[in-house]
């Protein structure tokens, strides 16, 4: 249709609508006039306000992925049925006779010597083996990560590492 020339109205029967619907409502020939002549502003419009969108999106995470990393250190873990991997990181210039861990059957303590606060501390979520439970620095040579291996006491499923004052604790 060449630019300019007016589309052709559609067939409306007001004798559907209400004295009042047809006061306060768009008419279907009045969208389709307004989409013929901005539609394109619409749709660069809408395009614009979702990448605005999508980058303050990214900006915010990043934002909080920065105070989360400046704040506590992140410690990871995973489990099977038998055991528990817990991996955090390193602190520069930390060496093996640095680091002070003691494991009991129902508790946790791995610090670093020289730090006011341990690194990971509580008791734990059910009954390990103390004695089968051990810790490396990782990888060999030029260490980044602590890995901590806990065997369960009893093979299953845990929620979390460390019972948190609201959990309660069930073996």
């Amino acid at each position: 249709m060449p630019r300019g020339s007016s589309l052709p109205r559609p067939v409306f029967p007001p004798e559907e609508l209400s004295q009042r619907e047809r006061t306060h409502m768009f008419a279907d020939e009045d969208i389709v006039l307004f989409l013929h002549k901005y539609g394109a502003w619409v749709l660069v419009g809408s395009f614009v306000l979702l990448i605005y969108l999508i980058f303050l999106n990214i900006r915010l995470w990043r934002r909080s992925r920065r105070e989360a990393s400046e704040g506590e250190a992140t410690i990871d873990w995973s489990q099977n049925m038998d055991e528990v991997e817990i991996d955090f990181p390193l602190p520069p210039d930390v060496t093996s006779r640095d680091v002070e861990c003691r494991i009991t059957c129902e508790s946790i303590r791995f610090a670093f010597r020289g730090e006011k606060a341990a690194h990971l501390e509580g008791t734990l979520y059910r009954r390990v083996l103390p004695d089968d439970c051990n810790w490396q620095l990782w990888p060999i040579g030029k260490p980044t990560h602590v890995k901590l291996s806990l065997i369960k006491a009893k093979s299953g499923h845990w929620k979390d590492v460390l019972i948190g004052e609201n959990d309660k604790k069930s073996s």
